[in-house]
């Protein structure tokens, strides 16, 4: 059983007992909760050099592939394949 799934069963059980329990969630968590999509302001939250890297990569005028030389992977679901993401 993975950690998640654990943590998350345990969460699940303390809110059906009625127990509170002391946990802080990242602002993006309540966020989502509510509806509101994710952004890129969330990101540099939760992790400030991805999202720093990330809007790096947004503002700069011209073509990313070509000038460095850089392709980005993201891993799919499947364990064998890669996606590309090309930025």
């Amino acid at each position: 059983m993975s950690s998640n799934v654990c943590f998350s069963q345990i969460l699940g059980l303390a809110i059906y007992n009625s127990v509170i329990l002391d946990v802080h969630f990242p602002m993006v968590v309540y966020r989502k909760l509510m509806g509101v999509p994710p952004t890129l302001d969330d990101l540099k939250g939760l992790q400030p050099t991805l999202g720093r890297g990330l809007q790096q990569l947004l503002d700069f005028d011209g073509d990313v592939e070509e000038v460095c030389c850089l392709l980005a992977s993201s891993p799919c679901p499947c364990p064998r394949r890669r996606c590309l993401v090309f930025v």
